[in-house]
């Protein structure tokens, strides 16, 4: 009797009721979009975005971005560099309607596919133009270091459009990224007694993390990916008008730098994500409502 009475409070509301199912494929004709895309750069740096693009016949998101930094002879003998990134991102959302009141659960289809490219550097750094005996209360230093970083996510949730009091935020979402870095450092003091200090560390470290999304553990940034978020809704009325948001953005930076070296270090670090030729891009499938 006991596990009867529980099974009856974990019960949703809905339980029983039978929901007809919704389908929504391409097109989509009543998606509204809001894009962004923003780049910088500094010194021996690029960075670049496009504009990203929804194509509501074909339920297509295009979106691409780059950033690099390079070393260069900018000042001194042997030292300079720079950065740059570029991020790129739309939020698309898809207006629906339940056919019943209560608690609907809703499953969204989506093909990414990729190209990417990385420069980095681990290592190499050559020998500095270092003062090791400086004169008292001066300093002297050189450096090497390279950075690149890649990020990739999209994340879904229901709003309703005819009550903005109205509250089930159940999420879903997809988050992947590469980052690299390498840093190699020497620097002399003297305060009395000259001394010096040297470090050297690297890291590349990638990491895909899914919420809701069965099939995005196998991201890959060179190919294709298939995937589904869920996403489920509480207190659904079928007089009002709800909306499937999605959010895809991409990032990409990169960064390098010598400075007070005796020869160069010719580094190029960073890379770029294209979503949006050659066949790349984010493929909204279908959207099931149950």
């Amino acid at each position: 009797m006991a596990a009867v009475s529980l099974l009856m409070i974990l019960a949703p509301a809905s339980a029983g009721t039978a929901h007809p199912a919704i389908l929504l494929k391409a097109p989509y004709k009543t998606a509204l979009t809001s894009p962004s895309a923003v780049s910088s750069y500094y010194g021996c740096g690029a960075g670049k975005a496009s504009p990203p693009k929804w194509v509501g016949t074909t339920g297509m998101l295009a979106e691409s971005a780059m950033g690099v930094g390079k070393t260069c002879k900018s000042y001194g003998a042997y030292g300079g560099g720079g950065s740059g990134y570029g991020s790129s991102g739309m939020e698309v959302l898809i207006p629906f309607k339940v056919a019943t009141t209560g608690n609907h659960s809703l499953a969204s289809s989506w093909t990414v596919k990729l190209t990417t490219v990385k420069s980095f550097t681990y290592g190499g750094c050559p020998a500095k133009n270092v003062n090791y005996f400086p004169p008292y209360g001066q300093s002297s230093y050189g450096q090497c270091s390279d950075s690149a970083y890649l990020s990739w996510s999209a994340s879904s949730y229901v709003t309703d459009i005819s009550n903005s009091s109205w509250y089930s935020y159940n999420s879903s979402s997809g988050y992947a990224y590469n980052s690299s870095y390498f840093s190699n450092y020497t620097s002399c003091y003297n305060s009395g007694t000259p001394s010096c200090y040297n470090s050297s560390y690297g890291s590349n470290y990638s990491y895909i993390y899914p919420y809701n999304a069965p099939g995005f553990t196998t991201f890959t940034w060179n190919g294709a990916t298939s995937f589904t978020f869920w996403n489920n809704a509480t207190n659904m009325k079928k007089t009002d008008s709800y909306a499937l948001v999605f959010d895809v953005y991409l990032y990409v930076a990169g960064s390098a730098s010598g400075t007070h070296l005796l020869t160069p270090w010719a580094v190029t670090a960073g890379g770029s994500i294209n979503m949006a030729t050659l066949g790349n891009g984010a493929t909204l499938n279908s959207v099931s409502i149950v």
